[in-house]
């Protein structure tokens, strides 16, 4: 099959846990177990990760930005899947909405990054290697606490990393405080 399609596009569904049903059906249809023992494992940690970030901001007042900071200009995933998840759990998330058409990412000035005031900010790609450094980012009060975390806009559609991923933002908002 790859000296036809050397890859297969993963589906985008509008939410996580349409994706990762459309990543199970692909899956199913190259001869993958989908109803193993390790994907109902998977299904539980998902639903177990759920419950504990929905527990972990039900009790504070934090509010969340998605983001990609660049030199240029603070991009907000208000609206992307992963977002939409933690709302439907119990959080806030501000940012920019995206334009009406084009590119889905929300646009802020430097400038005005600050009048979308955010307690954690949860950053594209972010790791131990995250480096990125301007003066108005750096004043943001979430990158002053380092209430930093990490998201991602694509990669695996699957319940193992979305579990793995809520539980890691879980222990971020158990671990930190309102700060905007």
């Amino acid at each position: 099959i790859t000296r036809v399609a050397p890859f297969v596009p993963l589906p985008s569904s509008e939410t996580i846990d349409g994706r990762i049903a459309d990543t199970r059906e692909i899956a199913a249809f190259f001869g993958a177990d989908v109803t193993s023992d390790a994907i109902t494992q998977s299904d539980a940690d998902l639903a177990e990760a759920k419950e504990a970030f929905g527990a972990a901001i039900a009790d504070s007042d934090l509010d969340i930005m998605l983001t990609s900071p660049t030199k240029e200009m603070l991009y907000t995933g208000v609206g992307f899947a992963q977002a939409e998840l933690l709302e439907e759990l119990g959080a806030t998330i501000v940012g920019a909405d995206a334009p009406e058409t084009g590119n889905p990412w929300g646009q802020v000035a430097w400038e005005d990054a600050s009048t979308y005031p955010a307690d954690i900010l949860l950053i594209e790609g972010y790791g131990d290697d995250f480096s990125f450094t301007a003066d108005l980012w750096d004043a943001l009060p979430a990158v002053q606490a380092d209430q930093l975390g990490a998201w991602s806009s694509k990669g695996a559609m699957t319940a193992t990393t979305y579990a793995a991923w809520l539980n890691d933002v879980a222990d971020l908002v158990s671990a930190s405080t309102k700060v905007s």
